[in-house]
């Protein structure tokens, strides 16, 4: 488990934000998902009795979303993910000044992986120690990490212009631009602290994957709300009645756009429009050099670099040419036994005395697997592990 707190300090009152928020929220929901490709609103309805923050916060409103992924990812990713992997739940209660996010995979991970998002709104420039009321414990976990809308850095791809707070002037308020030390010197202000819960349970991957989602949950969080302040003019003035009345009409949006869509990728579709490389067209992680109609049939060449790649376990690596070979993707020669039996190719180059396993016939070994042996930088070590092998 990794918790951050993120305090993101803005020029704008408590009250203004709770509608700028809102109301940037609604935006992204269509503007990142392609006009609503992939997002399915279950629910946004008021809550009560639901304690929130040690019960200081019990009614508000509540809502529910599916993010349908598939259309996201590279097609290599859509093609290996098991069913349900590409589906989140996001459950959000917004008891304003408070609010709350979870998001779950329980197709897929369960109860194996959350991130929660707390945020606490107050009229201040991130000075409170304890907002979130921690316990002893969970304080020695968190890390505090302040962003800066104006100064910090953004990615290439985040950046725009028109959304850059050191170069945006409000014309309906005059705020801005935010340079220098403005933090400290501008008023209103009020600070969003946001602490993030993120638990990621595969062992040999929770550490990076945990750390991974935090600095994505960071450039998501500069990015929105240099948005939310740059946007200051669009939302000004608009009452909390008019954002429910956008919300409900994102909602009907994003329905229709999910009725009208194949959110299964049909090969009919034209935004899931496919190549003989088995990707989209419009995919930027891959490009394809072959657009006739037959598909790419793996090598067992391909294949071995592709295991090595994924860093997979043996039975992991199984699944995946048996997946191959059921699709008819591999060539004829690409044999799935090999990755069963391949040890015994190595068999004869080791032997075993009680508890200890050496090799005993190197310059087979290193022939057999494709090195050239020089004595002045291979040499043999026997382990505690009963596995021996080579250094370099």
């Amino acid at each position: 488990m990794l918790i951050k707190e993120y305090r993101v300090v803005l020029p704008i009152t408590v009250e203004e934000y709770q509608v700028g928020q809102l109301y940037s929220v609604a935006e992204v929901s269509k503007n990142e998902t392609g006009g609503g490709e992939g997002v399915e609103v279950r629910k946004n309805e008021p809550f009560e009795n639901f304690p929130l923050l040690g019960g200081k916060f019990c009614s508000g409103q509540y809502t529910y979303k599916i993010y349908h992924l598939a259309s996201r990812v590279p097609a290599y990713i859509r093609l290996l993910a098991p069913k349900g992997s590409l589906e989140v739940h996001e459950e959000a209660w917004n008891a304003y000044p408070y609010c709350k996010t979870v998001i779950t995979n329980p197709g897929y991970m369960k109860d194996a992986f959350f991130i929660s998002i707390e945020t606490m709104h107050c009229p201040d420039r991130g000075e409170q120690e304890n907002v979130h009321e921690l316990p002893p414990e969970k304080l020695k976990m968190r890390e505090v990490d302040f962003i800066d809308i104006g100064n910090d850095a953004v990615i290439a791809k985040d950046y725009k212009e028109s959304e850059d707070p050191s170069k945006c002037k409000s014309e309906k308020t005059g705020r801005g631009p935010l340079t220098g030390n403005w933090r400290e010197t501008v008023d209103p202000v009020m600070c969003a602290y946001k602490l993030v819960t993120v638990e990621f349970k595969w062992l040999g991957l929770q550490t990076r994957v945990e750390n991974f989602i935090q600095s994505t949950e960071r450039r998501l969080f500069l990015k929105f709300h240099r948005e939310v302040f740059c946007w200051i003019d669009q939302w000004y003035g608009l009452t909390m009645a008019d954002i429910r009345r956008m919300e409900e009409e994102t909602k009907k949006e994003l329905q229709a756009f999910n009725d009208e869509e194949d959110l299964d990728l049909s090969y009919n579709s034209p935004r899931a429009s496919t190549s003989a490389c088995g990707g989209s067209k419009h995919d930027d992680d891959f490009s394809c050099s072959d657009e006739t109609s037959s598909p790419h049939k793996v090598t067992l060449v391909e294949l071995n670099d592709l295991v090595c790649d994924l860093d997979q376990s043996k039975s992991k690596v199984e699944i995946l040419a048996l997946r191959f070979q059921q699709w008819n993707l591999l060539e004829e020669n690409a044999l799935v036994t090999s990755f069963h039996i391949r040890h015994l190719l190595f068999e004869s180059f080791f032997k075993k005395e009680e508890s200890l396993v050496f090799c005993c016939h190197i310059n087979g070994l290193l022939k057999e697997i494709r090195i050239a042996l020089e004595c002045n930088e291979w040499w043999l070590f026997i382990d505690a592990e009963s596995q021996g092998g080579f250094v370099e």
